[in-house]
């Protein structure tokens, strides 16, 4: 699923924008890996996917771009998991679950720097 959200949330932005077609794939390439990398920690498997996927191309211009998004996302998810850990131990659950959609705009607002 966060393949899906991902990938449509950051089209939509990328349409409003009106980018062109190469950039808005690239955008979308970029929110994938991230939201990949940041929901099941795996930041290179992040980057394959949306390489093989998305892009069906390991173009180095592309590569670059996905690699940092892919980064960021999973350097996002562990931060907001660590808080989210200390925040519980201090104020109770309410503050979890309230942190828990945090993945999912990360993923947004990284592949939107990242491309």
């Amino acid at each position: 699923p966060i393949v899906q959200i991902g990938a449509g949330l950051t089209s939509k932005l990328g349409q409003m924008l009106r980018l062109r077609e190469d950039h808005l794939r690239l955008m979308v390439a970029c929110g994938v890996a991230s939201g990949i990398s940041g929901i099941f920690n795996a930041p290179i498997a992040g980057v394959f996917f949306a390489l093989e996927v998305i892009l069906a191309e390991f173009a180095t211009r592309s590569f670059a771009f996905v690699v940092l998004s892919s980064i960021a996302g999973a350097v996002v998810a562990r931060v907001s998991h660590c808080r989210a850990r200390r925040s519980r131990r201090r104020t109770g659950a309410w503050r979890l679950a309230r942190l828990q959609g945090s993945p999912l705009f990360c993923s947004i607002l990284t592949g939107f720097i990242g491309a």
